[in-house]
Order: structure tokens, then C-alpha cells, then sequence
């Protein structure tokens, strides 16, 4: 009993390990691939060029709510620093005086 007590036990911390090692590998991709989005609005702000064309690229973005770090905001002294891009989506200006205000 105590034998196949043990196997239970090395097979269940088999599968917890591989479930611990693929979460790892999903959060690796999923960074990977918010780094790849962030460099390409940043290259294609760049391309933009005028405000109102910057507003336009900004446009089909506005639904999304959820916020990417890296792209929407950076984290500075554990204070949020929003990025322009964010600005863009938001479509208007605070009134805050934000470093990186889009309206200015």
C-alpha cells in the first residue's frame, strides 16, 4: 500500500510540475508577443507622423479596456506612467498635465 502510495504521489507531482512548466511557456509566449505588438504601434506611431493621423491609428483601439503593460503604461517609482499610445486610445485629454499627453 505504502508503494503505491508513492508512485501516486511522484506521478501527481510529475503532472504538477508539467502543468507549472506549461503555464511558464504560455506566460513567456504571451510576453513575447505583447512585445511584438508594442514595437509595431510604436513603429507605426512613428510612420504616422501628424496627430490627427496618430488619433486614426489609435481609433479601432478604443474598446479595449484591458491595459498592457509596456504598451498602455509603464510602472516608475510603483506609480503608473501612461504611455502616449494610451493617450491615443483615450481620445481625449485628462487635464492631468501627463508626461506623455498626446493633446498637448
Amino acid at each position: 500500500m505504502k508503494q503505491l502510495k508513492a508512485v501516486h504521489s511522484a506521478k501527481l507531482n510529475l503532472v504538477v510540475v508539467s502543468v507549472l512548466r506549461v503555464q511558464r511557456l504560455v506566460q513567456l509566449t504571451v510576453q513575447i508577443y505583447k512585445a511584438a505588438v508594442g514595437a509595431k504601434i510604436i513603429k507605426q506611431l512613428n510612420a504616422a507622423g501628424s496627430p490627427k493621423a496618430r488619433l486614426a491609428l489609435a481609433e479601432p483601439y478604443r474598446h479595449q479596456t484591458e491595459l498592457v503593460e509596456n504598451i498602455d503604461y509603464t510602472i516608475e517609482d510603483s506609480r503608473y506612467v501612461f504611455s502616449e499610445w494610451y493617450h491615443l486610445k483615450r481620445a481625449r485629454c485628462c487635464g492631468n498635465g501627463c508626461r506623455h499627453c498626446a493633446y498637448k
